[in-house]
């Protein structure tokens, strides 16, 4: 099943899985990604400045 980019970037940013286990704020996954990219590599553990501002 081959999603488009939109729909994949949405399903990351509202991926809520970690809730209540490691961060004791709301988790707000946080990337930044091209659309023509061949490979995109994803993190964690942002700090609160990245959470508050949703930039990486």
């Amino acid at each position: 099943m081959k999603s488009s980019y939109k729909e994949f970037t949405d399903q990351v940013r509202a991926c809520r899985r970690c809730r209540g286990h490691y961060f004791d704020h709301e988790p707000r996954p946080v990337f930044l990604a091209e659309p023509s990219a061949r490979v995109l590599i994803v993190g964690q553990a942002p700090g609160r400045r990245v959470h508050e501002t949703g930039l990486p």
